[in-house]
């Protein structure tokens, strides 16, 4: 006899397992620099990072944690390759706090392939040496975001790829630099490949190579060799810097033809200058995104910078006067502007300018907006003198406020015993 319920749950099964993207669910994995081989790497359990990418399937997430993979001296020594499926790649923390990783893509591949239609990877730094191209968009409908990839190869390969047959690729808020001074591109869109880049910065013996057809905005193109641009194929630049160019003449407008001013491009940092001649030159865009390379706000006063950071304003923050003074109790307040990029703030607290204690410790996004803040102090001594501070952390600097002082209420006299 056949039992008609058991037919029917094993040949739903099979239309399940047959129906491309319902077979397997779509997971999140984690890594981490200490993690370990397992079949799904979850967050109690992270794996290492090659596991954790190479494993993933269609439509999975992979979260790396902060921290650095591999180093310098020795790097991972497999390329990271999603294998052609569709995954993103995501680190745990925007700007300074990204993930670093050190791949040499083994000498022959590259230091991150993605082939997945609709790959996306953000907010890691990849670091590589011997690898072919640091990073290879080689799929349709890619995205990069908030990366950074340095390619130290001296046999003139590039920091970042549009690979041939690549389409619809977005690079945004990104720095791609390749470091050897006679050859190799920051980035390069090979023939027959495309997409758009939005406040990047490319940096090689060209800063951008073209073949295919790209359309960019907000650019800084800096070549280390002679030219910043070789154009092969038509190529739209809006809003961009550079100052030469080799090969076809770029369509677009808002040019600023001159050389940026980086803090130390030796020393890797592509940070500008205040008086960079980019900066505010570039176009407010809704298509920018919110915030820069560093996880500061991209439109500051109105502005955007060129390149893939934005020169944010000096903070400022001042410790306002106590309120609601009590016995045991007191208000403190003060007033801060972060100027753009992302902080905290704490009021710290003691008998002595040496504090001691810690109210209201608050994580903040970028913002240029000034903001007035208080903290219930309680447990107090009562008729005691005490300092305190507002404090503000911004972009790793602490900046204080200035002491202010309160004195606690002193308790009421003993009632009086009246006797007759």
């Amino acid at each position: 006899m056949v039992n008609r319920g058991v037919v029917a749950v094993v040949v739903a099964a099979g239309l399940w397992l047959a129906i491309p993207g319902l077979a397997q669910a779509a997971s999140t994995r984690y890594a981490s620099p200490t993690g370990t081989p397992s079949a799904t790497c979850p967050q109690s359990s992270p794996c290492d990072l090659v596991t954790a990418i190479d494993d993933a399937a269609s439509g999975d997430t992979v979260i790396v944690e902060s921290g650095t993979y591999g180093s310098a001296g020795s790097p991972l020594s497999n390329p990271l390759t999603d294998h052609g499926d569709d995954i993103t790649i995501e680190g745990q923390a925007i700007g300074p706090d990204r993930p670093v990783i050190y791949d040499s893509g083994a000498t022959t591949g590259d230091g991150l392939e993605l082939s997945g239609a609709g790959s996306e990877v953000r907010d890691i730094e990849l670091l590589t040496g011997g690898a072919i191209n640091g990073l290879d968009l080689a799929g349709p409908n890619e995205t990069v975001d908030r990366v950074i990839t340095i390619n130290t190869n001296t046999s003139g390969e590039n920091a970042c790829v549009i690979d041939e047959g690549a389409s619809n690729a977005v690079v945004d808020d990104s720095l791609c630099v390749a470091t050897d001074p006679n050859a190799g591109s920051g980035l390069a869109v090979q023939v027959e490949a495309g997409g758009t880049a939005n406040n990047d910065t490319f940096v090689g013996d060209y800063g951008l190579f073209n073949g295919g057809t790209l359309t960019g905005t907000n650019l800084i193109l800096h070549g280390t060799g002679s030219h910043d641009l070789l154009i092969d194929t038509p190529l739209t630049l809006n809003d961009c810097e550079w100052s030469t160019d080799l090969g076809e003449a770029p369509s677009g407008s808002g040019q600023v033809s001159a050389a940026p001013e980086f803090v130390d491009a030796a020393a890797d940092n592509f940070h500008t200058e205040a008086d960079s001649p980019g900066n505010g030159k570039g176009a407010n865009s809704s298509t920018n995104g919110t915030y820069d390379l560093d996880g500061d706000l991209r439109e500051i006063n109105g502005k955007t910078d060129i390149g893939a950071y934005e020169h944010t304003v000096a903070p400022t923050v001042s410790t306002g006067a106590a309120s609601a003074v009590a016995e045991t109790r007191a208000t403190v307040g003060g007033s801060f502007n972060q100027g753009g990029a992302p902080g905290a703030y704490k009021f710290v607290y003691g008998t002595s300018s040496a504090y001691g204690s810690t109210a209201g410790s608050v994580t903040l996004p970028g913002s240029t907006t000034p903001q007035s803040v208080t903290a219930a102090l309680t447990g107090l001594a009562p008729d005691t003198t005490y300092d305190y501070q507002l404090v503000l952390t911004v972009d790793g600097t602490t900046y204080d406020g200035g002491n202010g002082t309160f004195k606690t209420a002193a308790p009421p006299p003993p009632a009086r015993r009246v006797t007759r």
